[in-house]
């Protein structure tokens, strides 16, 4: 529990850790804001006090221009004034003209009648006359419109006629040119044929002449292989005389040879007879020497295989060793790990020791909490620690100023509460002297203050939390004890239970985790146990070397004893498997001798061979002699005949290049005439195509010129009837 409690711890303070670095990069970036905007300030300010000296001068603008429309306003008030007195006078004068007018204008309304009638006779013939007048202009217009258009219809079909006469111009002059392609295209396709005849006809020339050739090469070589077979049986007939020659010669030096190898065969025998019985004589001599070293190597392995049984178990020793160290060295380490991080303290006394490990808080006169300035006893731990209570977190300093400057530091950094122990304020307390009789109740063991060991200046604090408190073996003798007191002394148990001033009872399960003190202890007797286990190991391993070192002599002794019997037994195989081979050498020997006499008898009877083979060899020679002269000369004659038909057949060669030459051209100019053809065919359909559209556009043109020519004749007439209209208008008018 108390590691997952850890474990939780720490990922907390990861946590934290990454949102304390979250904030650090956060107040980075609004330092960096807080510079971008000091740098715009300056230009900032200046955009301001041009604001400002806009601001000034618009007000300014402002001014004026009012300034300027109020002296615009009087102008115009003045100029109103004037034109209103002129106003008046006009009146004045208009009133005369007024009635000056009505008289006039009796006069111009018996005028205007009058007028008026003729007016809309006027008018109805000038209308009249505007109509024709504007039909007669309409008119006008669409026959010099159809003028143009006729005129441009013309010229269309004068360019369609020129389009039509060259297409057929173009035509002829490519039908023609077609005509006189397709007729070299015919004169190439026979010469292309005349060719290949010939090239056909030279071709099986070649094929005759290469069948002969091929047939006196075949004669010629079938000779040349007779003469070869010949010369080669001649050849080995003389290679058997000499080899018959030289067998002979061998033969009788081998005769001569194996009389003088039966002789050395003798003298060899007896000498190996000698050299055999000193070999058993020596083997004996060493088989013997042999028994007495194995004796030896018995007694060497017996005390090797003790040495080895004790290193063995030495190594396991060694290794249960080592596991227990490394079992105990992660125990230590966890311990340890936790003592350093003060886990199980309070929040703020944790929190202000992790601050002076760490260096945040740096206050001289800060020695600790009690718990780390006590050392308990063994099997007491329970006890002070329940004596003690919440005081183990408490802080020992040495005056109220140090307490004054940590409780700062606490406040300002929020990190909890915690009860400091200045040792200038602190008081020692003790029992009285009538309490003292209380030692020597059944169960009492002690004081707690003396169940501890501390340093002397801390005895003010110590002896103020224990020096008035009793530890007891059981709970029934601690009731008895409290009794007589009166209830007036803190008393505790050895498991636990505490009995406060005044009788209030505290007890019950404890923690399955390790207190403070268990663990100060755990730490102690881990460190013990380790360094007790590194002494066992470093006596293990210098036993080990001892016998590692006696191991080596033993096996070393042993070494050179199996060298020694190996050797023994080397020289005694040695002799063993000499003396078996001189008998071997002398079987060898004797079946040597039989060998010998054999082949005695048989070089005799070879020799009377050879002398009969060597008469048959030298007539065979002859024979052989004879008829190779006559395949030679044969085989001249033909090397003459096919000389003469293969510089024919590279004449023809030559001919059938030339001529294939020649074909290869005809067929180049074959294809680029078909290329043409068929260039000269497609421009043709194009042409004649091109031709049949500009026909029809022709005939559509003289179409619509017909209809334009009957239309201004049509327009020519209304033209003359509206001409006689306008004249006969213009005498009504």
């Amino acid at each position: 529990e108390e590691a997952a409690g850890i474990a939780k711890h720490k990922t907390r303070k990861r946590q934290a850790e990454k949102r304390l670095d979250e904030t650090v990069n956060n107040i980075t970036r609004l330092d960096d804001i807080l510079s971008e905007i000091r740098l715009l300030l300056i230009p900032l300010a200046e955009q301001k006090d041009k604001a400002l000296e806009y601001k000034r001068l618009l007000d300014k603008y402002k001014q004026i221009d009012v300034n300027l429309h109020l002296a615009h306003f009087d102008k115009k008030n003045k100029k109103t004034i004037l034109l209103r007195n002129s106003i008046a006078d006009y009146e004045k004068r208009l009133q005369e003209f007024t009635n000056e007018s009505k008289g006039l204008r009796d006069k111009i309304a018996a005028c205007e009648n009058e007028m008026g009638f003729k007016e809309r006779e006027v008018e109805k013939l000038q209308h009249q006359h505007y109509n024709s007048s504007n039909k007669f202009e309409v008119t006008k217009k669409e026959l010099a419109w159809l003028h143009e258009e006729d005129i441009r219809l013309k010229n269309e079909m004068d360019t369609l006629e020129q389009r039509a006469k060259y297409l057929s111009e173009k035509i002829e002059s490519d039908k023609k040119t077609l005509n006189l392609k397709t007729s070299e295209l015919e004169h190439n396709i026979k010469e292309i044929n005349c060719i290949e005849i010939r090239i056909n006809e030279l071709n099986e020339k070649i094929s005759a002449v290469d069948r002969e050739i091929k047939q006196e090469e075949n004669q010629l070589e079938g000779l040349k292989g007779d003469v070869i077979d010949i010369l080669n049986y001649i050849s080995e007939k003389r290679n058997l005389i000499s080899n018959l020659n030289t067998m002979k010669s061998n033969l009788h030096g081998r005769i001569s040879q194996i009389k003088k190898e039966n002789d050395d065969l003798e003298k060899a025998n007896k000498k190996t007879n000698q050299e055999i019985n000193k070999a058993k004589a020596e083997k004996q001599k060493i088989e013997s020497e042999c028994k007495q070293v194995d004796e030896s190597a018995k007694h060497y392995e017996t005390a090797i295989a003790q040495l080895q049984s004790e290193l063995r178990f030495n190594d396991a020793n060694y290794s249960k060793n080592q596991q227990a160290l490394s079992a105990l060295t992660s125990k230590s380490k966890a311990l340890k790990e936790i003592s350093e991080d003060f886990e199980g303290y309070s929040y703020g006394a944790k929190n202000l020791l992790l601050s002076i490990k760490n260096k945040k808080l740096i206050i001289d006169g800060i020695y600790g909490p009690i718990a780390e300035l006590i050392t308990v006893k063994k099997g007491y731990e329970a006890a002070i620690e329940a004596a003690l209570g919440g005081a183990l977190q408490n802080i020992v300093c040495d005056e109220e100023q140090s307490a004054k400057r940590a409780i700062e530091f606490l406040k300002e950094q929020k990190m909890g509460r915690v009860t400091f122990l200045p040792l200038r304020a602190v008081v020692s307390k003790s029992l009285g002297c009538n309490e003292l009789s209380l030692l020597h109740m059944k169960g009492c063991i002690s004081a707690a203050d003396k169940l501890v060991t501390y340093d002397k200046m801390f005895h003010p604090i110590i002896s103020y939390y224990l020096g008035r408190v009793l530890v007891v073996n059981s709970i029934d003798n601690a009731i008895s004890i409290a009794r007589k007191c009166n209830y007036s002394l803190k008393i505790v148990t050895v498991a636990g239970e505490v009995f406060s001033p005044g009788g209030a009872i505290t007890g019950g399960s404890r923690r399955k985790t390790a207190s403070i003190f268990e663990r100060k202890r755990a730490i102690s007797e881990y460190d013990s146990d380790i360094k007790k286990i590194r002494n066992d190991l470093t006596d293990i391993e210098k036993k080990r070397e001892i016998l590692i070192s006696e191991l080596k002599d033993k096996e070393r002794s042993l070494g050179q004893i199996q060298v020694k019997i190996s050797d023994l037994k080397i020289k005694s195989a040695t002799l063993s498997q000499q003396i078996e081979e001189k008998r071997n050498i002398l079987q060898e020997r004797l079946e040597r001798k039989e060998q010998l006499e054999n082949e005695r008898q048989q070089i005799d009877e070879q020799l009377k061979d050879i002398d009969s083979s060597y008469k048959a060899l030298e007539q065979a020679q002859r024979d052989l002699d004879s008829k190779s002269v006559s395949n030679q000369n044969e085989a001249e004659l033909l090397q003459v005949s096919i000389s003469e038909k293969k510089s024919i057949r590279d004449k023809l060669y030559s001919d059938i290049t030339n001529i294939k030459v020649e074909y290869s051209a005809k067929k180049q100019e074959e294809i680029n005439l078909k290329q043409t053809i068929q260039t000269l065919e497609s421009n043709v359909k194009e042409l004649i195509a091109e031709l049949e559209i500009v026909t029809e556009k022709n005939g559509q043109i003289l179409k619509n010129k017909n209809s334009l020519s009957k239309k201004m004749a049509y327009l020519k007439e209304q033209l003359i009837i509206i001409e006689d209209e306008q004249v006969d208008i213009e005498k009504k008018i």
